[in-house]
């Protein structure tokens, strides 16, 4: 991701086809946060922790334009190993399915239960979504692409 007036520019991973470069203004993806901000509403004592890359519109979204609208603090730290993931008390744990599922088996748990899990990138298997809701206080995947934004959830 690049900022350039204003602008965001983001890579597909070209999945469905050939890689494409989608370009969003800031003030769209502020909207698109304050949107989100009404379904998630944490507190600002809420630190967002992340095993995604800002470089990807799921992980400017959720770890950095979603906690900014709500007010909420930002571990910068990006999560690269479980051993990586801090001790915090009340956070939200951004992550892709393929990092959860490797969590899921080596049966990690956190010390302190994530208020809220929020995936991306792929359906997680409905054993892993299982595993961590009962390792959190809850489990949201979010559907879409960087070019149409988020269309759908599943939220235990």
């Amino acid at each position: 991701m690049t900022e350039n007036n204003e602008k965001f520019i983001f890579h597909t991973s070209g999945s469905t086809g050939e890689p494409k470069t989608i370009i969003k203004s800031k003030d769209c993806l502020l909207s698109e946060s304050r949107d989100l901000a009404k379904f998630f509403a944490f507190s600002p004592d809420t630190i967002f922790v992340s095993t995604v890359s800002e470089e990807f519109m799921y992980g400017t979204t959720f770890t950095v334009m979603l906690p900014k609208v709500l007010g909420c603090k930002i571990d910068s730290e990006r999560v690269v190993y479980p051993e990586d993931i801090k001790n915090y008390k009340k956070f939200v744990f951004v992550s892709t399915p393929s990092f959860l599922e490797k969590l899921a088996k080596y049966n990690y748990t956190f010390k302190h239960k994530p208020e809220m899990i929020i995936s991306a990138g792929a359906k997680l298997d409905d054993e892993i979504f299982k595993y961590f809701e009962k390792h959190s206080k809850g489990v949201t995947e979010i559907y879409g692409s960087t070019e149409a934004g988020i269309i759908a959830y599943r939220k235990s």
